[in-house]
């Protein structure tokens, strides 16, 4: 994986973009909720005639003057919220300057490859993943403090005239809802930068393995339900908040002929067609009619309100929406594509490497699964290259779960050898892919024997089996597995040489030999070479009683030393005779031999 830049942590650029954002979606409303109540301000004097006429001929200090005079009552209210929204900020801010500088103080020590101290480790580590939900929450605690702070001017008791009265409600729910939008907007946005940009950088690559923190309800199901609510449904609801903004009512009795071209179009002329103008007259003035006390309509200047209101609207929300989209679509697409790419480069044959897991959705649940997988490739090509494919699975999740010590044990463990007679002759017979084919088919059945009584293949020697019982997951009855295994290594052995015979094929002949004894297993070799294996001189009295098969013509040969481990139960299933105490070369002490017999 390339290694990215070192990001900056952009602290401001959170404050001032979500505010800008604030503002595009309160700033065109509040116009349109001025201007659409404009006539009724000027009708109660809130505003009066002489004060609109110098707003068009831009008289700016003579405004200034004359607002101050109509507001004066109110002033101190308007300056009271206004000086409260400021403290509030301005508190907010120094809070979210305070949480936010140590993460960005860390990537740029990080950035000029300086020491960072363990607090500061801490702190980012603990910290980093709860930014998006922490900083939204600040950013919405802020505006929402403002906005219950307005509720105490909704009373005439505190505000005087009742249209700034109305302001204040009209604000309060409009700040509110833009409030939500903004902090989900900050969250989902810090939330992309933390996943897809910083993680990577507080964390190291083990530790992003598995999918941190709890799991939460962000899963892809409610991701792409927001996303379709976001993508569908805000339009939607700008379009229709305009239109309810815009409408004109007036009084069904008004409706006359005159009017009732503009206000019914062509619908009027259709009622003509059909002589239904007159009656439709008279339905209005009937006292059926009357129960409908007014009828809704936009008028021209409600039209260029609804259509200007509705550009900037739609506008922001494309905006909004375009960038939801892009972090729900990254933070999708990038994951996914980190472990596709791992995964072609396994097979393409490079080294196995983690993918990051980013977020705690399915995605997230997709990398981890990933990961687990690569350790178990890794785990299993460690076994294979230290002991071959031959392992059962009890071994194989000892060795897995660290149980077991690789870099040399002493073992009490028991030692197999086995051994085709006159192979060299046989195969001077057959050409050398028979030779392979005869004996992947003998090692097979063998093999298989050995493994179902948890001994392990430590090395093929052209036709010679090395076999070893309780190494390296220690065992007390390794010497009655070891017997186990050979006594079935004969019987299957048996049955093979039935089929060969009916086949026309000549029968096959092993020695097998068994000692007990103490055995050092570890690794052996380099990085470049290294193989797991037994030595000692258990290993090879056993190999000196395999060849000893030969000269008292028996299948299987066993020491002293195993048949005393064995239990009664088992002397007793089985015949067993001493044939020889002999002394082996290189030994001082006389060894006894059994010759153990199916009856």
């Amino acid at each position: 994986m390339k290694k990215r830049r070192i990001p900056s942590y952009y602290i401001l650029r959170m404050q001032i973009l979500p505010l800008i954002l604030f503002i595009l979606l309160t700033f065109p409303v509040l116009i349109n909720l001025f201007s659409s109540n404009l006539l009724e301000l000027i009708e109660n004097g809130t505003i009066p005639v002489e004060i609109v006429s110098k707003i068009i001929e831009y008289q700016e200090e003579d405004i200034e003057r004359d607002l101050e005079m109509v507001f004066n009552d109110d002033s101190q209210s308007v300056n009271d919220a206004t000086s409260f929204f400021i403290y509030v900020q301005a508190s907010i801010f120094l809070i979210f300057i305070i949480f936010n500088y140590p993460f960005g103080y860390y990537l740029r020590k990080k950035r000029k490859h300086q020491k960072r101290s363990p607090r500061l480790e801490r702190y980012c580590k603990l910290f980093i993943c709860h930014t998006p939900i922490i900083n939204s929450a600040l950013f919405f605690i802020g505006l929402f403090i403002v906005q219950i702070n307005q509720i105490k001017y909704f009373s005439t008791d505190i505000v005087v005239n009742p249209s700034v009265a109305a302001l204040f409600q009209q604000l309060f729910v409009l700040s509110l809802v833009s409030s939500v939008l903004t902090a989900v907007f900050l969250y989902s946005w810090q939330k992309y930068r933390v996943q897809m940009i910083y993680m990577e950088h507080f964390f190291t690559k083990e530790s992003l393995k598995k999918r941190r923190g709890r799991l939460s309800f962000s899963n892809m199901k409610s991701r792409l339900f927001i996303s379709a609510v976001m993508t569908t449904f805000l339009p939607i609801v700008v379009l229709v908040f305009y239109i309810f903004l815009n409408i004109s009512t007036i009084s069904i009795k008004s409706i006359n002929d005159s009017n009732a071209t503009l206000l019914l179009g062509d619908f009027l002329e259709i009622l003509k067609i059909f002589e239904l103008k007159e009656g439709f007259f008279k339905w209005l003035a009937s006292p059926e009619a009357a129960e409908i006390s007014n009828v809704y309509y936009i008028d021209i200047s409600g039209f260029i309100r609804l259509a200007w209101g509705f550009i900037n609207g739609i506008t922001v929300t494309l905006i909004y929406i375009l960038f939801y989209l892009k972090w729900t679509n990254s933070s999708i697409t990038r994951p996914i594509n980190e472990i596709v790419k791992e995964m072609q480069n396994m097979t393409r044959g490079k080294p196995s490497r983690y993918a990051l897991v980013r977020t705690k959705d399915e995605i997230g649940k997709l990398g981890e699964g990933f990961n687990l997988m690569v350790d178990g490739l890794k785990e299993r090509e460690k076994i294979k290259s230290l002991f071959g494919q031959y392992l059962t699975r009890e071994i194989s999740d000892e060795i897995l779960k660290g149980n077991v010590n690789l870099g040399g044990e002493l073992y009490e463990a028991t030692i197999l050898f086995a051994d085709i007679r006159n192979f060299t002759a046989i195969s001077e017979n057959m050409n050398p892919r028979e030779v392979v084919d005869f004996l992947n088919s003998y090692l097979s059945d063998m093999i298989d024997v050995i493994i179902a009584n948890n001994g392990i293949i430590d090395k093929f020697m052209g036709d010679g089996i090395l076999a070893v019982f309780g190494v390296p997951v220690s065992t007390t009855d390794h010497a009655e597995r070891g017997i186990n295994a050979a006594l079935a290594m004969t019987e299957r052995l048996e049955m093979k040489n039935k089929e060969r015979r009916r086949a026309g094929q000549f029968p096959i002949k092993i020695g097998i030999g068994v000692h007990s004894g103490p055995v050092v297993g570890g690794n052996l070799g380099n990085d470049s070479k290294l193989e797991y294996t037994v030595i000692g001189d258990t290993v090879n009295v056993a190999s000196r009683i395999e060849n000893l098969t030969k000269r008292y013509k028996s299948p299987l040969i066993i020491s002293g030393p195993t048949y005393d481990k064995l239990s009664r139960e088992l002397k007793k299933k089985i015949n067993m005779k001493a044939i020889a105490n002999v002394e082996l070369k290189g030994r001082t002490n006389r060894l006894t031999l059994y010759n153990m017999l199916m009856p």
